[in-house]
C-alpha cells in the first residue's frame, strides 16, 4: 500500500508541475500579445480581444489550479495578476484613441516577471 500512496503524490507533483508550467506559458503568450498591441502605432480589436480572453484562461485556470493542487500562494499569484491587467490595459486599451506605448512593454516585463515568480514559487 504504501509504494501506491507514493506513486499517487508522484503523479500529483508531476501533474501541478505541468499546471504551473501551462500557467507560465500563458503568462509568456500575455506577454507577447501586450508587446505586440503597445508597440502597435494603431488600435487592433483583433489583438484586444485576444488579449481578454488570454487573461480569462489564466484566470480560469489558476482556479482550476489552485482547486485541484492547493497553491501555497494563490492570493500573491491574484495580486500579481490583477496588478498586471491594470497596468497592461489601463488608459486607452481597446479604445479607438489607443497611442503607442513602448514605455509600457518595459513596465509589463516586470509585472510578467513578478507574475511568474510567484507561480514558480509553487514548484518548490
Amino acid at each position: 500500500m504504501g509504494n501506491f500512496q507514493l506513486q499517487k503524490k508522484l503523479i500529483t507533483f508531476k501533474n501541478k508541475e505541468k499546471a504551473l508550467d501551462f500557467l507560465v506559458s500563458i503568462t509568456r503568450e500575455l506577454e507577447d500579445l501586450y508587446i505586440q498591441y503597445w508597440g502597435s502605432a494603431t488600435h487592433n480589436k483583433t489583438l484586444s480581444l485576444q488579449i481578454i480572453r488570454k487573461q480569462t484562461q489564466f484566470s480560469i485556470f489558476l482556479n482550476f489550479a489552485h482547486k485541484k493542487y492547493k497553491l501555497d500562494n494563490k492570493d500573491t499569484i491574484d495580486k500579481e495578476l490583477r496588478a498586471l491587467i491594470k497596468n497592461a490595459t489601463d488608459g486607452e486599451f481597446d479604445s479607438l484613441n489607443m497611442m503607442q506605448d513602448t514605455e509600457k512593454s518595459t513596465k509589463i516585463s516586470q509585472f510578467i516577471n513578478n507574475l511568474m515568480l510567484a507561480l514558480l514559487e509553487n514548484k518548490m
